[in-house]
């Protein structure tokens, strides 16, 4: 079984392997047996000696995630194993950024690897205990994270889980369609110091939001609201630069209900419905269907209003 992780391969090209290798595992739900279990631990244990090297950090992440997710039996007889592999996770997501440059350069770059399968085991450890806050309030970091990778790998496990899940389902979706909204307040890079201080109160707000424990429908799913409001706030910044002089040469600013949520992360926020199989549930689906399709038919009626001959835009999906 070994073996099959190695393919007798290089250490170097083992190093670049071995995320694919998990996340093929990972994909499959196929648990490790002992010695596969081995392997992967003396990976997280030896893999990660140099931390300037990325492809192993990489690696390390990912053999700790598959063993929190698909070695229960040997991670109850090796808890000392158990708890490296979640340090190395909780490490992982205490590096998401907090503050305005951080976040938009996370947004910007490439996808992590590392979140997602960070966001794997998180989510794993907190349908486990859904009692831990920590898990929990983590959980709500990788989902703000704007990685669309990460998005759907939480999404998926949580349509799976959806029944179990409760009112906490409703809640993952209202805090992504929430973070769609927030993410296009960010500060442009000209903008004064206040601005980005005042988004990353926002930030720090919308990261202590609950999943558990709050009665939540579908009814919080308010696209057309929250776009409303990030419209009100960002005409009000645009005002108070334009009155300031700050931003004279764009002129006077218009208000605006149209493109105010962050659409390709919506779409990977609602991948599992608007590309994949849904929740099985016809009637839910649907109703979850309609109301995207409300806020994207006026989103294109407003761009018929401001576009110069009229036209509407395309719907984004």
């Amino acid at each position: 079984e070994v073996r099959a992780w190695q393919r007798g391969q290089s250490k170097s090209l083992e190093h670049l392997m071995l995320p694919d290798r998990c996340r093929d595992r990972l994909s499959s739900g196929q648990a490790l047996n002992s010695s596969e279990a081995e392997y992967l631990f003396s990976f997280v244990e030896n893999g990660g000696a140099e931390p300037d090297d990325d492809d192993k950090a990489g690696g390390v992440v990912a053999a700790a995630a598959t063993l929190l997710v698909l070695a229960n039996d040997w991670l109850a007889t090796n808890p000392a194993a158990q708890a490296r592999s979640i340090e190395v996770v909780r490490a992982t997501v205490a590096d998401i950024p907090t503050n305005v440059a951080a976040v938009r350069g996370r947004r910007f770059g490439r996808t992590s690897n590392d979140l997602a399968f960070a966001a794997h085991a998180t989510m794993h450890l907190w349908l486990e205990d859904r009692s831990n806050l920590e898990c929990e309030h983590n959980l709500v970091r990788l989902l703000t994270t704007g990685d669309l990778q990460v998005a759907r790998v939480i999404m998926d496990l949580a349509v799976a889980w959806r029944e179990a899940l409760g009112d906490a389902w409703w809640r993952l979706l209202q805090l992504g369609v929430l973070w769609s909204g927030l993410v296009l307040l960010m500060p442009r890079d000209d903008d004064e110091e206040a601005a980005a201080t005042v988004w990353g109160v926002w930030l720090a707000r919308l990261r202590r939001f609950r999943l558990s424990g709050e009665a939540t429908t579908i009814e919080a799913l308010d696209f057309k609201r929250v776009a409303a409001a990030v419209g009100r706030m960002r005409f009000d910044r645009e005002m108070r630069n334009f009155l300031a002089g700050d931003d004279a040469w764009r002129g006077e600013p218009e208000r605006q209900i149209g493109d105010l949520l962050d659409v390709q992360f919506l779409d990977g926020l609602f991948a599992w419905l608007l590309a994949g199989d849904g929740t099985g549930d016809r009637g839910l689906d649907q109703e979850l269907t309609l109301r995207i399709w409300d806020y994207d038919a006026m989103r294109a009626k407003q761009h018929a209003k401001t576009e110069r001959y009229g036209e509407y835009d395309l719907p984004s999906q």
